[in-house]
């Protein structure tokens, strides 16, 4: 009998998650839900910033739908040990300082939680062209899918 019910409430669990993309797994003993994929919560300004290891390092990313690369600040290159030579910046790109060029990289692993992506196209932006490094569709488009519901970002690897 016990069985019975939990492969049934296993198998709610599956059309739950299949039905809606996500599976609210409850509350944990901090009184936060549980969910079975990556969940990024919006800040204050209705924004998705969130922790991203990028080639096994830390770096603050804002993710970006509308931003068709990855876009990393001069300063979260340095840090990550990608700076390109100065003869690198040649992909013209518009900001919202005006149009500048960037240097194209190729990003070994890029994770936000456990959605994990591999050889994603980047750029670096030039110094002083952005204060905050972009999540964009090239990391994004290598999910299986990421929807936004409730001030919530899910993710799917």
């Amino acid at each position: 009998m016990v069985r019975v019910k939990l492969a049934g409430a296993f198998l709610m669990a599956i059309g739950v998650l299949a039905a809606t993309g996500s599976l609210d797994l409850g509350k944990g003993p901090d009184e936060k839900p549980i969910f079975l994929f990556p969940v990024i919560e919006q800040d204050f300004r209705g924004q998705f910033v969130t922790d991203v290891r990028v080639n096994g390092r830390r770096v603050e990313m804002l993710i970006d739908t509308g931003a068709s690369v990855v876009a990393l600040t001069y300063k979260d290159a340095r840090k990550l040990r990608v700076l390109p030579d100065d003869d690198a910046f040649v992909i013209p790109v518009s900001t919202a300082n005006g149009t500048t060029y960037a240097a194209p990289i190729m990003l070994e692993e890029v994770s936000v939680k456990s959605a994990d992506a591999r050889n994603v196209r980047a750029l670096i932006l030039p110094r002083g062209a952005s204060d905050k490094s972009l999540l964009g569709m090239t990391y994004l488009s290598q999910l299986k899918s990421f929807q936004v519901r409730d001030g919530k970002l899910v993710l799917r690897d």
